[in-house]
């Protein structure tokens, strides 16, 4: 339980972006795909939810699983039509409110093509 008096909580579970992951897929294929590590002080996926928003204008809802000692992975579903390299948008929220951004690259390949 936390305690506060005069002004706003401070917010110790806040998390912070700390690196975005690279994905290379085969397009067309749905994969789930690493969205990107943020700081999760509470060391527990249930304080945290995340969505990443796909350079192609979907988004879905982000999978958290743990990526070291309070750090979690976002991980999210998704395909893309074509091939080519873009960018993805992940953002992270806690249960109290704060929210971060983060960036991470994907690169589609044409599916006749090995890379």
């Amino acid at each position: 339980m936390f305690y506060w008096v005069g002004r706003n909580q401070n917010d110790p579970f806040a998390p912070s972006w700390v690196s975005g992951d690279t994905n290379s897929d085969i397009e067309g294929v749905s994969a789930i795909n690493g969205a990107g590590v943020f700081s999760a002080p509470s060391n527990c996926a249930c304080d945290y939810t995340a969505s990443v928003q796909w350079a192609d204008g979907t988004s879905s809802t982000a999978l958290l699983g743990g990526r070291g000692p309070r750090t979690l992975g976002a991980f999210g579903p998704h395909a893309y039509a074509e091939e080519g390299t873009d960018f993805t948008l992940t953002n992270v929220s806690d249960n109290w409110g704060a929210t971060k951004f983060g960036a991470s690259t994907i690169t589609g390949h044409d599916k006749y093509k090995f890379t």
